[in-house]
């Protein structure tokens, strides 16, 4: 049994980082916005942006709708680089 203020590292836990929302924000769409313009914006794929909304790339937007913009990728982390 560990004194106070000593502990054992090997029972250490550590809570599992997950985004729990895949999607790095809500867009709402003004006149004369496009996939193309709001990618670009966001530094995402048309297609990425399409798929993430259920639309096809070529799709009309509608001022106010609102679009969920993906989140672009994570450099890879010195841990997973191991």
């Amino acid at each position: 049994i560990p004194l106070l203020g000593e502990f054992d590292p090997t029972t250490v836990r550590f809570p599992e980082l997950r985004d729990p929302r895949p999607f790095e924000l809500d867009y709402r769409v003004v006149a004369g916005d496009s996939l193309w313009r709001i990618a670009r914006l966001h530094d995402t794929t048309v297609e990425a942006l399409a798929a993430a909304n259920g639309l096809r790339p070529s799709a009309v937007l509608q001022p106010g709708q609102v679009l969920q913009v993906p989140q672009r990728a994570l450099p890879p982390t010195v841990a997973s680089r191991a």
